[in-house]
């Protein structure tokens, strides 16, 4: 089997429809599962084959999971449900791969844009046991053996119940009110201790890289303004459908493999997307000409319906509040 593209994502966000087709314009071979609730299950129809990752919430490993699963967070952190998922969406993964025979297979964050064929990456990246990003702390890109998830989840479920690196963690909360353990922090405790052999694809591979965030600069040419608070990367695009950032020290241009587009808004991804789908207009990536050769810089302010669409939001909030607070008040009065 092609390694497949899994995704997995709970409930709906806007986004999702714009990853799911450029990740079928840029990978048409490779077949691709999105993992999901009811709230998403309309991506079928823009080329995801959808599973409920509800089905998947079976078999030994998740079952131990739900027993040894505890919150362990700061005082400031919240948000329950997210943590308890980022562990748990590893077990219905294993158990998808496990039903459906997949050895090895790609999965990115679901606000992550696929920009290069993704065959073309895996030989030299068959080598290693899986890939990531996140500066190198989850597990995220190419995984080239289901082992590799068996004794991820496995771990997790070993380290739940390891009471000294709990307390360890525990400790340091204290300290960092806001943080949490997640998923991310036993994959380093599991890539330590069982040596696996992996490499950071967000970091430069052959003049190209798997961008770990858009909104970090990690050495490279950034906008001169922030876009909601955020300062992105500059993202340079050319004519034959290639996005490149620029490297600030070297001056170099790197090619962009993927972007992640945590925290960026959604007018952004249809830009993209227009622009990435002229590489795969001709049934392969287009061939590069002269007049191609030009590179121009993404125009990522918003356009006008998109404030216009801000107001209205910020309006709506503002008439239900003072619904809410004229309902509050007869309430009072008739008392």
């Amino acid at each position: 089997m092609i390694s497949p593209i899994i995704f997995i994502h709970r409930t709906n966000s806007d986004y999702l429809k714009y990853t799911i087709q450029l990740a079928k314009i840029s990978n048409p071979e490779k077949e691709i599962f999105f993992l999901g609730d009811t709230e998403n299950a309309y991506l079928s129809k823009f080329g995801a084959k959808h599973f409920l990752f509800s089905d998947y919430d079976n078999g030994e490993k998740i079952e131990n999971f739900h027993k040894v699963f505890k919150i362990v967070a700061g005082s400031q952190h919240g948000r329950e449900k997210w943590l308890k998922f980022v562990f748990q969406r590893w077990y219905h993964i294993y158990n998808f791969i496990e039903a459906h025979e997949i050895e090895s297979f790609w999965t990115f964050d679901s606000d992550t844009l696929i920009l290069t064929d993704l065959s073309l990456w895996e030989n030299r990246l068959s080598k290693y046991d899986c890939t990531e990003q996140c500066e190198g702390m989850c597990m995220n890109g190419f995984v080239s053996n289901k082992k590799v998830v068996y004794g991820y989840v496995k771990k997790m479920n070993e380290l739940f119940v390891r009471n000294n690196y709990i307390k360890k963690q525990e400790a340091d909360f204290v300290l960092n009110p806001t943080y949490a353990y997640t998923e991310m922090r036993a994959y380093e405790t599991y890539k330590q201790e069982e040596n696996l052999k992996t490499i950071h694809i967000g970091s430069v591979q052959e003049e190209s890289i798997f961008d770990d965030c858009l909104c970090y600069a990690d050495e490279m040419e950034t906008y001169n303004f922030l876009l909601y608070g955020n300062k992105l990367k500059t993202i340079y695009w050319r004519m034959d459908g290639i996005f490149f950032f620029k490297h600030e020290q070297s001056n170099k241009f790197i090619r962009i493999n993927t972007l992640n587009m945590s925290w960026v808004p959604t007018y952004l991804y249809s830009r993209i997307i227009k622009i990435a789908a002229i590489n795969y207009s001709y049934g392969n990536q287009a061939k590069i000409r002269d007049n191609c050769l030009e590179l121009n810089i993404l125009n990522i302010k918003p356009p006008l319906s998109h404030h216009l669409w801000v107001y209205w939001n910020i309006i709506k909030s503002k008439l239900s509040r003072f619904k809410h607070t004229i309902l509050e008040k007869s309430t009072t009065t008739y008392a």
